[in-house]
């Protein structure tokens, strides 16, 4: 069941666009300090799990958006350390 606030997101009604990043939000994060690899993809895969948002295709149902969570996969962690600049 979805909160009023879900059910008038602008977005969630419009038709799946397969493979688009339409609604993704880039993040790029500086972090200082020693850093557990590990720790870091559990929490991220604790974040993807609990958030069926994260995860889910939104759909329309009878003129209602309707969310479809797919199951929880293992968020990649790509070391970039000594990645070439991008500009």
């Amino acid at each position: 069941m979805q909160r009023a606030e879900q059910r008038r997101h602008p977005r969630a009604a419009e038709p799946a666009d397969h493979g688009a990043l339409t609604h993704t939000i880039p993040l790029i994060l500086d972090l200082g300090g020693p850093l557990r690899p590990d720790a870091l993809v559990a929490a991220l895969n604790d974040v993807v799990a609990y958030q069926p948002g994260l995860r889910g295709t939104f759909v329309d149902v009878n003129g209602e958006p309707r969310i479809f969570p797919h199951a929880a996969v293992d968020v990649p962690l790509r070391d970039l350390y000594r990645a070439r600049p991008l500009i």
